[in-house]
């Protein structure tokens, strides 16, 4: 790779050259002695005159016109983004120009940053303050220099009941500049997530200048780097942009590839230092541990996990020891799970690889993790976290599953709807199943598949739609191929009261099966909830639709007033997919 050498590094750079082809044509004529006076001669300009190792290297391929390479944005929330430029040369004073204005006018700038050879002159750049559901534009200041030659946009988050769509997909050749990136930013999405395989670059060497080169090829192939700029970014690896072909925790360029992701990548506040975005260093790499991330919209919350670095080999016998998360992380997952249930409607699992297969030996998929994934599956079911959906790629496919073949619980009672979104630029393939709705592997790599979804959510009742889209090669615009929707149903309890001297009994019709009901008491009439702790909860089928209150009605100087809600109901043995909703009643049980 060339290296920024400067004059001198530029003469010794041909000199090594040189040498090297002088040996390859006394190579021809078999002339050991000389050739291997070529080779040393090699070997000592290298040596003797040390090319730069620690130099930032220079990349070829379409960039900006001025010194910012590429940017992009991700890590949005409701009043805050992050921004990753890279520059063609190191600088000790770079800032990030943030405006609501296309012309970047009244701009806000983050603090300044340093691009220098340790960090491939790559800077990270944080901006906060910002109003929720805006649009803001962004460019890169250096030197005191602002660069418009490259300049993106984002909108932060909505906060509360909001509607809202996102893209996603994987699955992609390194460099690509297919016309389904074009198609994906005409799909007017808040954001793109990548599941995995972002690039394919099968990078098996620790090297950071590698995977350097990858994002490279990556940000600045012209298609790509018109959607980057045009929307922000979430992004987890799965096998070919984290190491090789099914790799895992032992791979060869996992420090590597960790320090990479946080350099280039803006990404979200990464669970095992919440605090800092930059949990690795260059210094001790071998303290970089998973990517995995959370992040919200309006009432939804998402979980990305990283099931790449700290899995355990798919050779491993598959039991209680073998895991795709790793220990910590999957403590994490369950703690975002619970967080999720109680304070959001609905929820996104990112799982780079399918969930849904039986139980295979040596698979790299879930159903080589059967055990953790029964686990896992046990502990949504028990735990009663029922508005959860899974989005994936690895295969090659767009496929679609109600939750009619997703359930691995003991016993059942953990099942979910399952998305899929593949390949942007691959060939097709259909990885584990059976799914409800089909599967539709990409019909060539000249085709791009992606999927869209949309979630409507106006304070009541929330819909969710998945829309599986392809664009075939010549195409002009996408077809929708696979579709689902499915909306939550108003759960009503009408909850009746039952009195005797000194208890109060509350019972209610179940309106749909599988529901968590909260009860909240308070001696407040119409009482806000928000906050409070329920007094109790109730799981139906389990559980009878009733909950008693002993010593309530034995005091006539006080009175006592409750809340019925219902919450997460989801059936989703039906079309009606995952159901959530909040219904409030107040009684007054009388003196």
């Amino acid at each position: 790779m060339l290296m920024m050498l400067g004059k001198k590094g530029w003469i010794r750079y041909n000199a090594v050259m040189m040498s090297m082809i002088v040996a390859y044509f006394l190579s021809q004529f078999k002339s050991r002695p000389l050739l291997t006076w070529a080779w040393s001669l090699g070997l000592v300009l290298v040596l003797g005159w040390g090319l730069p190792r620690a130099a930032a290297p220079v990349f070829a391929g379409t960039t900006g016109s001025g010194p910012v390479v590429w940017l992009w944005s991700g890590a949005v929330t409701s009043v805050s983004a992050r921004v990753n430029a890279h520059l063609d040369s190191p600088s000790t004073q770079v800032r990030l120009v943030v405006s609501p204005n296309p012309d970047l006018s009244n701009p806000i700038y983050s603090a300044p940053a340093v691009a220098d050879a340790a960090n491939g002159n790559t800077v990270a750049l944080e901006i906060s303050g910002l109003t929720p559901d805006t649009d803001y534009f962004y460019a890169v200041e250096v030197d005191g220099v602002l660069d418009t030659s490259l300049q993106g946009e984002f909108h932060t988050f909505p906060t509360g009941a909001s509607s809202f769509r996102f893209a996603f997909a994987g699955d992609a050749e390194k460099g690509s500049n297919q016309p389904v990136f074009d198609a994906i930013r005409q799909e007017n999405a808040l954001f793109f997530l990548s599941p995995g395989d972002f690039f394919y670059a099968d990078i098996t060497t620790n090297d950071i200048n590698l995977y350097r080169q990858a994002y490279f090829d990556t940000l600045t192939a012209p298609r790509q780097q018109a959607l980057y700029q045009s929307l922000p970014v979430v992004y987890m690896w799965d096998d070919h942009d984290y190491g090789g072909n099914d790799s895992d925790k032992t791979s060869p360029s996992r420090e590597a590839a960790r320090l990479a992701y946080q350099e280039n990548v803006p990404h979200y506040p990464l669970a095992d230092n919440p605090s800092d975005h930059l949990d690795c260093s260059y210094a001790d790499p071998a303290a970089c541990r998973s990517m995995n991330q959370s992040f919200a919209v309006g009432r939804a919350y998402f979980i990305v996990t990283d099931l790449r670095s700290e899995r355990d080999p798919k050779s491993q016998t598959d039991d209680a020891g073998k895991s795709m998360m790793g220990v910590v992380q999957k403590q994490w997952f369950k703690d975002q799970l619970l967080y999720a249930r109680d304070n959001y409607d609905l929820i996104f699992w990112v799982s780079s690889v399918p969930w849904i297969e039986a139980p295979t030996t040596g698979s790299d998929r879930w159903g080589g993790y059967a055990t953790e994934r029964e686990e896992l599956a046990d502990f949504i079911r028990d735990n009663q976290v029922h508005n959860l959906i899974i989005l994936s790629a690895d295969a090659h496919m767009l496929a679609l599953d109600d939750g009619s073949n997703s359930d691995f619980a003991a016993g059942g009672g953990a099942a979910m709807p399952v998305m899929h979104g593949a390949a942007l630029h691959r060939g097709g393939s259909v990885k584990g199943g059976p799914y409800s709705h089909g599967a539709y592997p990409n019909p060539s790599s000249l085709d791009g598949q992606y999927a869209v979804v949309e979630v409507t959510d106006t304070g009541g009742t929330v819909c969710v739609s998945y829309m599986g889209k392809r664009l075939p090669d010549g195409a002009s615009a996408p077809t929708t191929i696979l579709t689902w929707n499915a909306c939550t149903q108003p759960v009503t309890p009408d909850p009746t009261i039952a009195l005797n001297a000194t208890d109060v009994t509350l019972s209610w019709a179940d309106d749909r099966a599988n529901c968590r009901y909260q009860v909240f008491r308070s001696q407040t009439p119409y009482f806000d909830p928000a906050g409070l702790t329920p007094a109790t909860e109730v799981q139906s089928p389990t559980d009878p639709t009733e909950a008693t209150f002993a010593g309530d009605a034995g005091d006539p100087a006080v009175n006592h007033y409750y809340q019925v809600r219902a919450l997460d109901c989801l059936n989703p043995q039906t079309a009606d997919g995952p159901q959530q909703g909040e219904f409030d009643f107040a009684l007054t049980p009388g003196g």
